[in-house]
């Protein structure tokens, strides 16, 4: 999303990039945005997609790059809004828009609809460490 920012000579803060990248799902789709960055990168395997917070874009990763390892992080929804309490608080996201901050706090109710998808869950806990060790061990 920041290639596509910059070629369009948009801002890359948070709030920018939020805004873009809702504009485009308005107009493409979730399925279409994903096909859009997707098609905007120059990938490489392993690629990491980190954050999917809806079923049609976890969907079309899928379809598209099939081998796919979907690892679930499982954090309780008192401490998903702890989180999102945590990002109104900074000083860098106090000019984010109303919309956002109820669009963000809906998102993660959404989540759980993701671990049906998931190969491996783990709980808030988690390292980065236990995911890339779980990633080299099923990728062998």
């Amino acid at each position: 999303l920041r290639l596509i920012a910059r070629e369009s000579h948009i801002p890359d803060d948070r709030e920018s990039l939020i805004s873009l990248g809702r504009r485009l799902t308005d107009d493409l789709g979730v399925e279409g945005l994903v096909d859009l960055l997707i098609g905007s990168s120059h990938i490489a395997e392993p690629i990491v997609f980190d954050g999917i917070r809806e079923v049609g874009a976890l969907t079309r990763v899928l379809r598209i790059f099939p081998s796919t390892i979907v690892v679930y992080l499982d954090v309780s929804r008192a401490e998903r809004e702890r989180r999102i309490f945590e990002v109104r608080q900074r000083p860098s996201d106090q000019n984010i828009d109303f919309d956002f901050i109820e669009q963000a706090e809906n998102s993660i109710y959404k989540v759980p609809d993701l671990l049906p998808y998931a190969d491996a869950v783990f709980d808030e806990r988690v390292t980065p460490e236990d995911i890339f060790n779980l990633i080299n061990r099923t990728t062998r």
